[in-house]
């Protein structure tokens, strides 16, 4: 009698063990996954706000477009409603910093530089 007991506290112990285990293992993927979430957000933030130092007819904002709006429309198409927000908030401000009337002029303007990405 005496050793049942124990083991079934044994055995309720481990269970409850295992359940915090789980949990614990839960929320650290929650974590991680808000952190990265967090990251995109803030380099679109980086992208979007440096994107006011790069005039259009400068070298540099040709440049500045072929490093960062193939990761604005990847984002963009994101499944996380947080980062297509970002990114969306993100192409604006690039079509309107670099002078282009719309995000749609800006696309169809340097379309080849992402195409050229995709390849």
């Amino acid at each position: 009698m005496i050793l049942s007991n124990h083991l079934n506290d044994l055995k309720q112990a481990s269970k409850s063990d295992l359940i915090e285990t789980v949990d614990a293992a839960e929320s650290r993927t929650t974590i991680g996954r808000n952190r990265i979430i967090l990251q995109i957000c803030l380099t679109l933030e980086v992208i979007s706000a440096s994107s006011r130092f790069f005039p259009l007819s400068n070298d540099f904002s040709v440049l500045f477009l072929i490093d960062n709006l193939y990761f604005t429309l990847e984002n963009y198409l994101s499944p996380n409603l947080l980062i297509k927000c970002v990114a969306y908030q993100s192409l604006h401000e690039l079509a309107r910093n670099l002078k282009y009337p719309s995000p749609q002029h800006l696309l169809s303007a340097n379309y080849d530089l992402v195409m050229n990405d995709l390849v």
